[in-house]
């Protein structure tokens, strides 16, 4: 069996991984952790922003689960001095970064690239000390924050060329991302990919459609399936290249819609670009803040046919960090039929927190703790919504999904009688 279950935060359940250029790539079993483009430089001081801090996000993750950790470069601008596009702290005319994350974010990317650190280039490095494998994810089309023309991630590209937003003049943020049918906008991002595999020496690269999934005009997206398959030959020409020139197999992966029909419906068929040879790893994901855990693992497999013998299928979850009881805390946010629930873990032990503010006694981080009850209380919309850690009031308020299992398992999208 080789499948792998995630992708943001990802729980392998295969046998044999990817043939690359560490060891880690050919591990066993483990996690795959897709680090966003700026999580460390937005939740960490100056003090930290040194080779011993980089190594430090590194080692987190060396001696367990982790086999995988995939590192993302870019949205529309690099967390790094481009050669290709604008860095994160160049204002280009946009407003400056607001204070409490895009600040940070800004300023330590930097601060690092002053300090003479390109922080991928040292965790690709460290990952291979520690027995992970390191990957690039690129996210293909990022519209954060379109609907303010002036937010500090617009890249100049993108500001320039309205004419090439896949709905000229739109006004919704997904009418703002770029349309791959432009050839200018294929070459945009064509030349971010051959700098990364020039600057870096990754074991993979994760071309993430998902960021943000629109890529084609309303109604175009059949002819441009035959556009991204085209692209998908190019990078993997790319890839073959730059293994030759590394030593070692640099391998290709995308991310991609969760059912294979909306998948090539939006023009990202990867059942074609696997039966082709032009990917190593697909993970099927749904959209930003939401969990499906019923993601069509078989019928990807079905589809590809003898390709899904060569192909890992890492079917993705999300997951949302929030501050408070330890470094690194996350939630996640899982759809039901009644409505968008939130699996809270640590982050809420009992009700009280959430529903009080009234924070747990050990912390990491407690004006984190505070601002992530607030946030949780935002995603869920009401504490019926909100599912503690450790509140035994949950198991005698949701019902029993089967005889027997009463207290154990239970039905959470069912409402809750209290």
């Amino acid at each position: 069996m080789r499948t792998i279950f995630g992708s943001v935060v990802a729980a392998l359940i295969a046998a044999a991984l990817i043939a690359g250029g560490s060891a880690a790539a050919q591990g066993p079993r483990g996690l795959v952790i897709n680090e966003d483009n700026s999580h460390f430089f937005g939740t960490r001081q100056a003090d930290d922003m040194t080779l011993e801090g980089l190594h430090a996000f590194v080692d987190q993750y060396a001696g367990t689960e982790a086999s995988h950790l995939f590192l993302c470069p870019n949205a529309m601008r690099a967390s790094f001095r481009s050669t290709t596009r604008d860095a994160i702290w160049d204002p280009r005319g946009q407003d400056a970064p607001e204070p409490g994350f895009g600040g940070p974010w800004a300023a330590n990317a930097r601060l690092l690239h002053e300090r003479g650190l390109d922080p991928y280039a040292v965790w690709i490095a460290r990952c291979r000390e520690k027995g992970l494998s390191p990957w690039l994810s690129m996210r293909m089309n990022d519209v954060h924050d379109v609907d303010n023309l002036k937010n500090f991630m617009h890249s100049t590209f993108w500001v320039e060329h309205p004419e090439y937003w896949r709905v000229p003049g739109g006004a919704g943020w997904t009418d703002r991302a770029l349309d791959y049918a432009v050839p200018e906008v294929r070459e945009h991002n064509m030349a971010f990919i051959r700098e990364l595999l020039e600057r870096y020496d990754p074991d993979g690269l994760e071309l993430d459609w998902m960021r943000f999934g629109y890529h084609f005009a309303p109604g175009k997206e059949a002819e441009g399936s035959t556009l991204l398959t085209q692209f998908m030959r190019d990078v993997r020409a790319l890839t073959r290249e730059w293994s030759e020139k590394r030593g070692h197999a640099i391998q290709l992966g995308a991310r991609v819609p969760a059912h294979p029909d909306a998948a090539s419906g939006l023009g990202m068929d990867g059942v074609a670009w696997a039966k082709e040879g032009l990917i190593d790893m697909l993970v099927p994901t749904p959209f930003w803040l939401s969990s499906d855990f019923d993601i069509p693992v078989e019928l990807w497999r079905e589809r590809m046919g003898d390709a899904a013998g060569r192909v890992i299928i890492a079917p993705g979850l999300e997951f949302i960090l929030v501050g408070g009881h330890a470094r690194g805390q996350a939630i996640l946010l899982v759809n039901t039929k009644r409505g968008p629930i939130v699996l809270a873990s640590d982050a809420v032990h009992v009700y009280d927190e959430t529903d009080f503010e009234r924070p747990f006694a050990i912390f990491y981080d407690l004006p984190g703790m505070l601002e992530g009850y607030r946030r949780i209380n935002r995603l869920a919309g009401s504490r019926d919504h909100v599912i503690p850690g450790h509140d035994a009031r949950v198991t005698k308020a949701y019902p029993a999904y089967a005889k027997g299992t009463e207290g154990r398992i239970l039905r959470l999208d069912e409402p809750p009688k209290w």
